[in-house]
């Protein structure tokens, strides 16, 4: 995983994953496993990494929705959702259980 900065903001790397994500390349992420503070960064504008017992996440911003790669062993399944909620309560979900 990448190196992070004093902010603890990241820039996303498709070669240091071996499944194709659709996350932009040099997309800035912040870590987050509550609803909390996935939510947090996504208003700031970060995509978010998760990572819990059932894969790991990555969502970010786009347009006026959020998109979400789920992965772990398999392909990336993509999500798309509506609200800033959604995207957070479904990532938190994968990290919280």
């Amino acid at each position: 995983m990448s190196e992070s900065d004093s902010k603890g903001v990241r820039r996303f790397n498709q070669g240091e994953y071996t499944i194709p994500l659709r996350v932009p390349d040099g997309m800035p992420y912040k870590l987050g496993t509550t609803s909390e503070q996935i939510k947090a960064a996504l208003e700031e504008g970060f995509a978010v990494f998760g990572e819990g017992c059932d894969g790991r996440v990555f969502v970010w911003p786009v347009g006026s929705g959020y998109e979400a790669d789920h992965f772990f062993l398999g392909p990336a399944t993509p999500h798309h959702f509506e609200s800033i909620d959604e995207a957070a309560d479904f990532a938190a979900g994968l990290c919280e259980s």
